[in-house]
């Protein structure tokens, strides 16, 4: 039976970072020993350089020019030597005993995926905290996924899912892809509680920022056919959940109402991206 000794020793960690300084206190919390990637994207020179001044150990720097999440963890994921690949944000931070919580939940399977607590200082990150709690944490939601961070799977297990880890392509909701690959294959996914890692406090304009992106990654992932067509009805639905949990957990009407804040917001990305693309296509076209 192998131990969770060499499972750990057979896993590396994978973080994009562009110019984040909060890194450095990611790279801190890691505390087992494992490989560490991280995988510059479109970063300064002088960022870059920044990375030489970490000592704790040994680390495996990867640079890309171009700016791209799907791009970032591929090339991390190529670099990696371990078996496994853990991935991770550099703005989150491991708590104590959550690396190897991953590793002893992964068992025989393919993946397992821990929680992201959001911090809060403040009443608007607050708001954030709580609604990203109702609606991404398996604890809340019964329904554990494969989106990230944090997210540990065998590296090898692509292969059933069309023999890549992300395309590069997609400039957001990379994960989403990654996640519907994944159920296409049957591959199942343990959630593992004890594998938390912390979040920034995150403001509202930079939750809904995130979303608007994410929606218009989801137009680009239509437009490439890795993503299905978005539906009225499934988005309606998704958020009627949402609030239902967040009314029955909390009984705060404002934070209940934010869900639908989001969702607008996505859609708001969605038709952006919609309108510069028809902008953007040859006349020859005919703007159909």
């Amino acid at each position: 039976m192998t131990s969770h000794e060499d499972l750990i020793s057979r896993t590396s960690i994978v973080i994009p970072v562009k110019d984040d300084p909060l890194i450095f206190r990611c790279l801190e919390s890691v505390d087992e020993p494992v490989e560490v990637v991280v995988v510059t994207n479109g970063s300064t020179a002088v960022f870059v350089k920044s990375l030489a001044s970490f000592e704790r150990y040994p680390l495996e720097v990867v640079s890309l020019e171009k700016p791209g999440i799907g791009a970032a963890f591929n090339a991390g994921a190529e670099k990696t030597s371990g078996d496994f690949i853990l991935l991770m944000d550099s703005d989150c931070v491991f708590t104590p005993g959550s690396i190897r919580a991953m590793v002893t939940g992964l068992g025989n399977g393919d993946f397992s995926r821990g929680r992201t607590v959001f911090s809060s200082h403040n009443w608007a990150t607050r708001m954030t905290a709580r609604t990203r709690e109702y609606t991404e944490d398996a604890l809340r939601t019964r329904r554990p996924n494969a989106y990230s961070p944090p997210l540990l799977y065998r590296k090898d297990v692509v292969r059933q899912m069309g023999g890549y880890h992300f395309d590069p392509r997609l400039a957001w909701r990379e994960d989403r892809d990654f996640e519907l690959r994944r159920r296409s294959a049957g591959l199942p996914v343990a959630f593992v509680p004890g594998g938390t890692v912390i979040h920034k406090p995150l403001s509202i304009r930079a939750d809904l920022a995130s979303v608007r992106s994410y929606g218009a990654g989801q137009h680009q992932g239509e437009r490439l056919g890795l993503l299905p067509q978005m539906s009225l009805r499934h988005e309606v639905a998704k958020t009627a959940r949402a609030v239902a949990r967040i009314a029955a957990g909390t009984w705060n009407p404002l934070l209940a109402v934010y869900p639908v804040v989001r969702r607008l917001a996505f859609v708001q990305g969605y038709r952006k991206a919609a309108r510069i693309h028809a902008a953007s296509r040859p006349a020859s076209d005919g703007g159909s």
